[in-house]
C-alpha cells in the first residue's frame, strides 16, 4: 500500500497544478481576445514575422551579450 503511494504520490500535485494552469490560461486568453484592437493585431503580426526571420540573430545576440 505504501509503495503505491510512493510510486504515484508525486503525480497528484503535478496534475492538480497542470489543471489549474490550463484553467488560468483559458481565462487569460478569453480576456485578451475580448479586448483586441487592430493596432495590437498589426504590431503582433509584425513581431511574429520578426521572430521567424531573425530568431537566430536574436539568440546569437543574447549569447554574445551573456559572454561579455
Amino acid at each position: 500500500m505504501i509503495s503505491h503511494f510512493l510510486l504515484c504520490g508525486p503525480i497528484g500535485p503535478q496534475a492538480k497544478s497542470a489543471i489549474h494552469g490550463f484553467r488560468l490560461d483559458n481565462t487569460i486568453k478569453d480576456n485578451v481576445q475580448a479586448h483586441r484592437t487592430t493596432g495590437e493585431d498589426r504590431f503582433f503580426n509584425q513581431y511574429q514575422n520578426l521572430g521567424a526571420a531573425w530568431s537566430f540573430g536574436v539568440i546569437g545576440a543574447f549569447e554574445i551579450w551573456g559572454y561579455y
